[in-house]
């Protein structure tokens, strides 16, 4: 009972600082890594500001300040949890943040569950709106910044887009499968870019996609590979060329990037929502099951926290 009242069950995944710091957010709360007691807590400064009635989207940015995405709100925080900035949906019409990534030095872009985004600018001590920009799709669920500068957007049922910038009057290109059907790139949950170049995307309730961004008609889908028909949550890549996918209800599959090789791996909880690899292994955070760290071997062993609310 008081996991759940402190938003433990329900956790969104691990983000990490640009030191090297880990930092686990759930539905509610954010916590850190706590390198010498093996778990993560609340014994950190900020901890008592990282909170909301639903978290929806953490960002840690270069100079460790706390970007927290909720249904119709974003807040930046300092290092110490200070409070630098609110956009709230009275006075910024913010809506439910999805994504914040940054593009160059001191500018971001944030993503919304709808048709536009915002370009938000850090100029003379401040942070404020510089751009927004309306989009030919809606209900973007996860923004990519691919190696080659290609902005890619996915989508809550209207596919996938991508735009060479982000600024008004940018044309945005749908991508559109030759050789697989098109309904089932509609609903994407989750994207990533593999080492080689390739676009990995994971469907409601198709499975698993790549795309190779430089042949638009080179898009694999894995049902011709024996991919079930799973919800695809997340990815991580597992340092070994393989592709580490989070499911809704089965657990964590290892594909090779030509789909000839797939395993599952199960865990105490299936529901997976997020994966992240670090030095130490992967962190699968589920729904409802709490932190696992997964070994290379396809072994799980939970992350244990420790719920004290003060901080030192």
């Amino acid at each position: 009972a008081e996991l759940d009242t402190l938003g433990y069950s329900q956790i969104k995944g691990v983000q990490c600082a640009s030191d090297g710091t880990r930092y686990l957010f759930t539905n509610e709360r954010v916590f850190r890594y706590d390198s010498q007691h093996k778990c993560f807590n609340s014994k950190f400064h900020a901890f008592d500001s990282l909170q909301s009635p639903f978290i929806s989207f953490l960002h840690i940015d270069n100079d460790n300040r706390f970007w927290l995405g909720s249904i119709n709100q974003l807040s930046v925080y300092d290092t110490n949890g200070h409070t630098l900035k609110v956009f709230n949906e009275e006075h910024d019409h913010c809506g439910f943040v999805t994504g914040i990534v940054p593009v160059e030095k001191n500018r971001w872009i944030v993503t919304f569950l709808s048709n536009r985004v915002w370009i938000v600018e850090y100029q003379d001590e401040s942070f404020r709106i510089w751009e927004e920009i309306r989009l030919p799709f809606n209900s973007v669920n996860k923004m990519l910044r691919g190696t080659n500068g290609r902005y890619l957007f996915a989508t809550d049922g209207d596919g996938l887009w991508f735009a060479d910038s982000i600024t008004k009057g940018t044309t945005f290109t749908e991508v559109v499968p030759t050789n697989a059907p098109t309904d089932g790139l509609r609903k994407i949950y989750s994207i990533i870019e593999s080492e080689d170049g390739t676009i990995w995307l994971g469907t409601q309730n198709s499975g698993l996609w790549s795309l190779n961004m430089d042949d638009h008609s080179t898009i694999l889908y894995s049902k011709d590979y024996g991919f079930p028909h799973s919800a695809c949550t997340s990815f991580t890549e597992d340092g070994q060329g393989n592709i580490l996918v989070g499911s809704d209800g089965n657990g964590v599959y290892s594909v090779s990037p030509d789909f000839r090789e797939i395993k599952q791996y199960h865990l105490p909880c299936d529901n997976v929502l997020g994966v992240n690899s670090t030095h130490e292994g992967i962190y699968v955070s589920t729904w409802g099951g709490g932190l696992y760290l997964l070994s290379p071997s396809g072994t799980s062993a939970p992350v244990s926290y420790k719920p004290d609310f003060n901080p030192t």
